[in-house]
């Protein structure tokens, strides 16, 4: 008896795994056929990109009259510290932005072709047109102060913030006699209470 059981259980075990597969078999196919289609629709997507990046290098190579657009973050860094100008002057020669410079500098991001070739040309300009060009901002940190302290301006605010000082000194050395005034006119109120009030007890008594 007991192998009989098991030959019944393992024969209806298989009789449903048969009948699993038969039903399941039309879902297995339908699901093969949109893999099929999605591995086509990829290579059309990666076809028709492929194409649009072949044309636009071929707009840019024919826009660029042939010449060569070589950029690298540290190149420009160097370049920008021997000139010797900030990110934001920098930025103003290139007509963009202190933050493109920023980002370009330090590879986040790349500039176009019509940006590099501006920068390439920027770059055979000498030190002393840039900063001209650049004006006020080209000025190093010791040019800048040394005209503020040269400045009129400068020399008459001087005086004032001494006159300032004393008249705080002279207003914080008032303060203390203020207050000991104020506590010695308090201490002849309190004893004159006290006065009035032992008159008042020695007439009752």
């Amino acid at each position: 008896m007991p192998n009989v059981l098991k030959a019944l259980r393992a024969e209806i075990r298989q009789v449903a795994r048969n009948e699993s597969k038969r039903e399941s078999q039309p879902l297995r196919d339908q699901l093969r056929g949109i893999h099929r289609s999605l591995t086509v629709i990829e290579r059309r997507l990666k076809a028709l990109r492929g194409g649009r990046a072949g044309a636009a290098a071929a707009a840019e190579a024919a826009a660029g009259d042939g010449r060569r657009a070589r950029f690298a973050p540290a190149l420009m860094k160097e370049h920008r510290a021997k000139v010797g100008l900030s990110r934001r002057a920098y930025a103003l020669l290139l007509g963009v932005s202190s933050l493109t410079i920023y980002f370009w500098e330090t590879g986040r991001t790349k500039p176009r072709r019509a940006a590099v070739l501006a920068w390439q040309a920027l770059r055979k300009r000498g030190v002393r047109t840039l900063r001209a060009q650049a004006g006020s901002s080209a000025a190093t940190p010791k040019e800048r102060t040394a005209a503020r302290s040269a400045s009129p301006t400068a020399i008459k605010k001087r005086p004032a913030k001494k006159r300032i000082t004393k008249k705080r000194g002279a207003a914080r050395g008032a303060k203390p006699a203020a207050r000991k005034s104020a506590r010695s006119a308090k201490k002849r109120a309190v004893r004159r209470v006290r006065r009035t009030r032992r008159g008042v007890r020695a007439k009752a008594a």
